[in-house]
């Protein structure tokens, strides 16, 4: 079991960027600014929304700024992951613990998650693999969660965690837009719907290898 008196920035996400300067002088600017991690825990559901909407119009395959929709959603896809740098590290910047805050930090990132998969599922036509998709990324956190109520202990064990899943969307779009955008690839059997159906396939399979694996690390920690 964890000590009540723990630093909570131990059961942080594991992130690299965290540490650049970039992060944190971005982080310090937007304390100055008086921009609240809440505000900006909900300016990442914003962003999804956003992706959301672009995929949806990319389902009309006669667009010819389909390309354009794509690349617009993969940004979508990182800017709402720096959304999420940034809340944890105004929350920690600023000091300011509020009442809600833990709400903030995780409703927005549920409904983020499903508005890209869902906004994945229309552009690839297969909404069914991203119901399925949507629900085995709540599943995870769920797990995450349950198990951080129980010991104390924040797993955030891929291989197929939040930023893997964000940025595996983010190259499938990329390669979705070149698909669609260069004529040489046109001629290929390959379409830009094949391109997101099979990162879908990728990401289910995934998220049922990391559910598995966070259940049974839950399982081993509590058995001690």
């Amino acid at each position: 079991m964890s000590s009540p008196n723990a630093d909570p920035s131990e059961n942080r996400r594991p992130i690299s960027s965290r540490n650049h300067n970039w992060a944190q002088r971005l982080a310090r600017s937007l304390v100055k600014k008086g921009i609240s991690a809440n505000r900006i825990s909900l300016t990442s559901l914003l962003f999804a929304a956003v992706g959301c909407v672009a995929l949806w119009l990319s389902a009309d395959v006669s667009l010819r700024w389909q390309p354009s929709l794509y690349v617009g959603a993969a940004l979508c896809c990182q800017l709402r992951l720096l959304c999420n740098l940034m809340d944890g590290m105004v929350a920690m910047e600023s000091s300011v613990k509020t009442p809600t805050g833990a709400l903030w930090n995780e409703i927005p990132d549920r409904f983020s998650d499903i508005l890209f998969f869902v906004g994945v599922g229309f552009a690839a036509n297969d909404m069914t693999l991203a119901l399925v998709l949507s629900v085995l990324a709540v599943l995870l956190s769920y797990v995450r969660e349950f198990g951080h109520g129980v010991d104390g202990t924040m797993d955030y064990v891929g291989p197929m965690a939040k930023p893997q899943r964000m940025a595996l969307t983010t190259f499938a779009l990329l390669l979705a837009s070149l698909v669609g955008a260069l004529p040489v690839l046109k001629t290929m059997s390959v379409t830009s719907s094949d391109v997101l159906s099979f990162s879908l396939w990728v990401m289910v399979f995934g998220c049922v290898v990391t559910l598995i694996r966070r259940l049974k690390r839950l399982v081993d920690r509590v058995s001690r």
